[in-house]
């Protein structure tokens, strides 16, 4: 699945919010396509870590590029890695092929986060089972269901979500001092 908007602070804290509702249940592992000091790869503590980049240019595990995250077993980060992501060859790299289909046949769930118009990102996309806007982001035509949040859908494969009553960053969502559904 791919999560993907405008707002970098937006399109992180709601990759964030799915994260960590599907990691109660699985193994879920982000990977971080934002680009720059996205909040998303603030959480990784190794400012020089490999990562998605790293993984699909030059061979890095899966397993050496992916950060547990100290809130949960089961919920990992991969930052961007040490080029930004936001090349075309990143997004039709044919590595991505066998990774979904790793995350499939084990049942875990591979979050994509990336800006929502990104050029050949539809290679990569169409590859997934499906995609989530964050504010009603513009993205290319796709072969996979899409849900827009905030903006009405004008397709077919679209469902709607509620936005949320304010916006929420990643910080606010880790925040222990205050729970992640209190609007104030």
């Amino acid at each position: 699945m791919a999560v993907l908007g405008d707002d970098p602070v937006a399109t992180a804290a709601a990759a964030l919010g799915i994260a960590r509702s599907q990691a109660l249940r699985r193994r879920v592992v982000i990977a971080d396509l934002l680009g720059g000091n996205s909040d998303l790869s603030m959480l990784v503590n190794d400012p020089e870590a490999p990562g998605v980049t790293d993984m699909l240019e030059f061979g890095v595990s899966l397993g050496r590029a992916a950060h547990r995250i100290a809130e949960s077993a089961n919920l990992f980060i991969i930052p961007p890695g040490s080029e930004s992501p936001l090349h075309e060859i990143f997004f039709t790299h044919p590595r991505w092929e066998t990774l979904v289909e790793d995350f499939r046949d084990a049942g875990a769930l591979l979050l994509i986060v990336a800006p929502a118009l990104v050029p050949a990102a539809e290679t990569l996309l169409d590859r997934l089972d499906g995609v989530m806007t964050v504010r009603g982001a513009a993205i290319p035509p796709l072969n996979v269901p899409v849900i827009v949040s905030g903006e009405p859908p004008n397709s077919a494969n679209c469902a709607t979500l509620i936005p949320l009553s304010r916006d929420l960053s990643v910080t606010d969502m880790l925040s222990p001092s205050r729970p992640f559904n209190d609007p104030s």
